[in-house]
């Protein structure tokens, strides 16, 4: 910290506390990105580092000492603007430019989901309505994400077609999104949708809810869907399995996801505050 002239911490949790503490000390500038979890209060998943008297007084200590708040999207910046009335930059989450955007590729009806398969989490990402939705289709579904005992066994009682390969290397998930059709994020909250957007760049067909930041993300080339209604999720991916625009979703990812408008926004807004 003493060699830098600014300190950037993702996420603001106890080792961007610890920083923003010391680059005050030292005067050095700080730079804090807020993931969405920080500034969650959600007691009925058991979600958000809010739900502590510890975990909110270090989070609001970062926002008001921070010299700079990144959100990854409006939702989120919104959410952190209620607990401080402070300036947040929006810079939005990117896909590697070394992602192949394929347009026209054979597909599978195949659906998928991907999250936090565990206690509580598991119902936050809307895990239980996919299970029972997709029961409704017909087709293949994968749920992806490392998962408890009992949740895997709640799933399957759900629905024993689903496939639950646990948690899965990138180079795997990116095979099996290749083929896929359809991606469904069915979240209660969302502060951005990091694996929507690695769906959507390889040409799935999104269902969302209209929940958290999730209608910036997809815009107009999705289904939207209320959280938690199951009969409802399954027409919708039952149109999008027959939708042909994995075209205009792709391009949706290239003219505004990619990971170069990120990191320009960022040395456009270091540049602006004379830092570089």
């Amino acid at each position: 910290m003493l060699k830098a002239d600014v300190c950037f911490v993702r996420f603001a949790d106890f080792r961007a506390f610890l920083v923003v503490i010391f680059a005050k000390l030292f005067r050095k500038k700080s730079l804090i990105a807020i993931g969405g979890y920080e500034v969650a209060n959600e007691p009925d998943f058991n979600y958000g580092a809010l739900l502590t008297r510890s975990g909110g007084k270090r989070v609001k200590y970062i926002l008001k000492n921070a010299d700079i708040i990144i959100a990854n999207s409006d939702f989120s910046r919104n959410e952190i603007k209620k607990l401080e009335n402070i300036d947040v930059k929006v810079i939005s989450h990117g896909i590697e430019n070394t992602l192949s955007f394929e347009k026209t590729i054979t597909r599978d009806d195949v659906i998928v989901t991907i999250g936090s398969l565990k206690k509580d989490i598991y119902k936050l990402k809307g895990v239980d309505t996919f299970a029972r939705a997709v029961t409704q289709v017909g087709v293949k579904a994968i749920a992806i994400g490392e998962f408890d005992k009992q949740v895997y066994a709640e799933l399957k009682s759900i629905n024993p077609e689903l496939e639950l390969p646990g948690f899965l290397p990138q180079n795997e998930i990116t095979a099996i999104l290749k083929n896929a059709k359809v991606y469904c994020q069915l979240s209660y909250r969302e502060s951005f949708g990091v694996a929507l957007l690695e769906a959507m760049a390889l040409g799935c067909i999104p269902v969302v809810t209209k929940n958290g930041a999730l209608p910036e993300v997809v815009g107009d080339v999705g289904f939207y869907v209320e959280y938690g209604d199951v009969n409802k999720t399954a027409d919708a991916i039952s149109k999008a399995l027959k939708s042909n625009n994995s075209e205009d979703v792709i391009d949706r990812v290239n003219n505004k996801f990619l990971l170069q408008y990120r990191e320009e926004k960022l040395l456009n807004l270091l540049t602006e505050k004379k830092w570089i």
